[in-house]
């Protein structure tokens, strides 16, 4: 091979190293584009979760507000038998009385109910009616003996129950209808109408 044969293949070499060393730099751009992509849509991701926990928080806060204003006695952090990972209000007023119970997600609200409806269960007495909705999301309690009917309601990862003299649960359906937490199967379209016309 004489000196410009050689001085040529030198060349393409150094050109071929150089296009190698070239085209390696936009693969590993690519893959920290993509990677940061991927940080961005999980936080994306963690901020829609602790958002909705947000709302659902801000929502209760308001309602815990509105019956405070409307004279109700409000304790915070109350404990409830076999309910756990739950922050719970009570609100009281008269023969009316009403609990939150905001869980970190739905899993553990869904549990709770279930724990609710065996505790209800094992209390029962000839009395007593029970009902549990077939989606599980409502169980309605009547005391025939007390003149009393209690219903829990789940939505996501709260459970809000509520306990009036049965003559007054049909304004206990309307409220829980007000607030959200009654809808679907559970409401009929009288519900609606009452509650429109009130409002």
């Amino acid at each position: 091979m004489n000196k410009k044969s050689m001085t040529f293949a030198a060349i393409a070499a150094m050109m071929l190293v150089g296009c190698s060393s070239s085209t390696n730099t936009p693969t590993t751009g690519k893959t920290e584009e993509a990677s940061e992509k991927q940080e961005i849509v999980s936080k994306k991701q963690e901020d829609t979760s602790n958002s909705k926990q947000d709302i659902k928080s801000d929502v209760i806060d308001g309602i815990i507000s509105d019956l405070k204003n409307d004279g109700y006695q409000i304790e915070n952090e109350y404990e409830e038998n076999n309910i756990t990972n739950a922050s719970i209000t009570t609100a009281e007023k008269g023969n009316i009385d009403y609990e939150f119970f905001v869980f970190a997600d739905d899993a553990d609200a869904k549990n709770a109910m279930d724990t609710i409806y065996q505790d209800e269960s094992s209390d029962k007495d000839s009395d007593t009616t029970l009902t549990l909705s077939d989606d599980k999301t409502q169980i309605e309690k009547i005391d025939h003996e007390d003149n009393e009917t209690t219903l829990y309601v789940l939505n996501d990862n709260v459970i809000v129950k509520g306990n009036v003299p049965s003559s007054q649960y049909d304004d206990l359906k309307e409220q829980f209808i007000t607030w959200g937490f009654l809808y679907g199967e559970q409401v009929t379209n009288q519900d609606i109408e009452a509650t429109e016309k009130n409002n």
